[in-house]
């Protein structure tokens, strides 16, 4: 079931994606000892991250937080990328789909139309082994229309373990 909706949400948010390349300066953002990063504005009901790990801003708006940095091949555009992944509204904490004690989810041809804005921008750069959160505005989401349970406009913040890439 999660996967079907998954692919229901995916196949929403081809429109509009395009090409994403890795950014080349992301600004970091200080970290916090209360939250672990600087992230204040992420509800507290998600799980709380590790103190001293780095936020890290895009040109776009895209903050992401290396939770685990892998070692194996990194994700690339075009590559694909198997994950597991826990997705919540950044307003409340509430989650609203998750994959992990599943099987991972296929994410083929990065940087293509598959998944959202935010997923193929925040994929880019992610070692094999590695966990990284992303906060993703609703411009690089579903936007005005929202899409089954996150209502228009919502920020998301995906917990995403890339399992394999090639």
């Amino acid at each position: 079931m999660k996967r079907i909706l998954l692919s229901m949400l995916v196949a929403v948010s081809l429109i509009g994606c395009g090409e994403i390349a890795r950014p080349e300066n992301p600004t970091a953002m200080p970290t916090s000892a209360t939250t672990g990063v600087d992230i204040s504005d992420v509800s507290a009901v998600i799980p709380a991250l590790p103190n001293g790990l780095e936020v890290k801003q895009t040109a776009s708006g895209l903050r992401y937080v290396d939770i685990v940095v892998g070692s194996g091949p990194e994700v690339t555009a075009g590559s694909t990328a198997e994950v597991f992944y826990t997705g919540y509204l950044k307003s409340d904490g509430s989650q609203f789909d998750s994959n992990v004690g599943g099987q991972p989810f296929a994410v083929e041809g990065v940087g293509g139309a598959m998944v959202i804005t935010g997923w193929n921008e925040g994929l880019v750069g992610i070692k094999q082994g590695g966990k990284r959160r992303l906060i993703i505005p609703s411009a690089l989401a579903y936007g005005e229309q929202g899409q089954g349970t996150i209502p228009a406009n919502a920020d998301l913040v995906f917990d995403v373990e890339v399992m394999t890439v090639r």
